[in-house]
């Protein structure tokens, strides 16, 4: 985590199941949001 980050976030993952396989669409991302900084998740 950086020192003056505000929202952490470590491996995150999301996927989708479909019958017996899942379908990642993130897989094991890491963000920093630090003190001032804008951001826009879509």
């Amino acid at each position: 985590m950086a020192p003056n980050a505000l929202i952490a976030l470590r491996n995150m993952e999301k996927s989708y199941a479909h019958g017996t396989s899942r379908t990642y669409v993130l897989r094991r991302i890491s963000l920093d949001i630090k003190d001032g900084e804008f951001v826009s998740i879509m």
